[in-house]
């Protein structure tokens, strides 16, 4: 049992190579098929599919519902197979040089040529600790989508708390970003809205009443900045992200109604983004390669959204991928 905790926590952190050693040290250990899964789960985000499709069916043996078992042998078959496609020479993936040995994440495009996104490097012995990751809080940086080095966003955006995942209108006089924060002790995030005035950002406040003890994060402004889509786990199962809109009205931003169910799952759906007509979005239920997946959909004429497609291979991995967004770009 200590092992799997062990394996939990590290999942909690997103350590997929420490949480496989112990889901893997509990399954040696006897612990039952709550660890065949896990162990699957994890080694399906390594892309080792064949060992996880073995340990989903020994869950499968010892009690895991059979529908549950059979839909996951078949992603991993899925997986398998797109893995095993010629990839066209449609894209190239380079890391940028702004990364870091933290989490940076959540780019999205500002005035003037520069990205806006999001990290909890550490940058000075001054820097206080964010006890849930041990690393600081996560602020927004701005660079030079070209190269060069990272700075703080703004001083008045930014606070000691957790500020992340920021979007702009296409002004770039309007702000929204997540800010996490609690005076109960657990952090919870809230969608921050900002205007520009005179250069300087406004004090930032909610875009609309947020229920008190759930998350409303990532984001992403369609239909000429008139409908805010986020994720949020107020009406998930277990605790399950789904995506979420707002419209603005004559009086304000409208009360979130839920994205429709072709889009949501009983998984998580996350990090929302915009181009035109087109939203991409991250699922870890959809099927897919291994954790979060890139998956698109388009609204149609009719006002209905497709069916979402997975962006597949290179775009998408084992690893948790998200945060995608399109720089287009015009020969002059």
């Amino acid at each position: 049992r200590i092992s799997y905790m062990l394996g939990e926590c590290y999942t909690q952190v997103n350590e997929v190579d420490n949480a496989t050693k112990w889901y893997d040290e509990a399954v040696r250990l006897g612990y039952g098929p709550q660890a065949y899964w896990a162990l699957a789960d994890n080694l399906k985000k390594k892309e080792a599919y064949q060992k996880a499709i073995g340990l989903y069916r020994l869950a499968g043996q010892e009690g895991y519902p059979a529908n549950e078992v059979n839909r996951e042998i078949k992603v991993c078959k899925q997986a398998m197979l797109w893995a095993s496609e010629d990839e066209e020479d449609i894209y190239a993936i380079n890391p940028l040089d702004v990364n870091s040995l933290y989490s940076d994440y959540s780019p999205t495009f500002y005035e003037g040529g520069y990205l806006v996104f999001t990290s909890d490097r550490i940058q000075d012995a001054s820097s206080a600790t964010y006890n849930w990751t041990g690393n600081a809080y996560s602020d927004l940086f701005i660079v030079d989508k070209n190269g060069g080095e990272a700075l703080l966003f703004d001083n008045f955006l930014n606070t000691p708390n957790n500020e992340a995942a920021a979007i702009f209108d296409v002004d770039y006089d309007q702000i929204f970003f997540n800010r996490c924060a609690s005076d109960e002790g657990d952090d919870h995030c809230k969608i921050m809205w900002s205007i520009k005035e005179n250069g300087r950002w406004l004090e930032p406040q909610e875009p609309f009443t947020m229920e008190p003890g759930y998350n409303y994060v990532h984001p992403a402004l369609i239909e000429n900045d008139s409908v805010l889509i986020f994720s949020s786990n107020i009406t998930g199962g277990e605790g399950a992200y789904d995506l979420f809109y707002s419209l603005l009205e004559e009086e304000g931003w409208s009360t979130p109604e839920p994205m429709p169910s072709r889009l949501n799952t009983m998984g998580n759906e996350s990090f929302p983004t915009a181009d035109g007509d087109t939203l991409y979005y991250s699922s870890d239920y959809l099927p897919g390669l291994g954790g979060l997946d890139i998956f698109k959909t388009v609204l149609r004429s009719n006002g209905e959204w497709s069916s979402p497609i997975n962006m597949k291979k290179p775009l998408n991995s084992g690893a948790d991928d998200f945060g995608f967004i399109i720089d287009r770009q015009t020969n002059s």
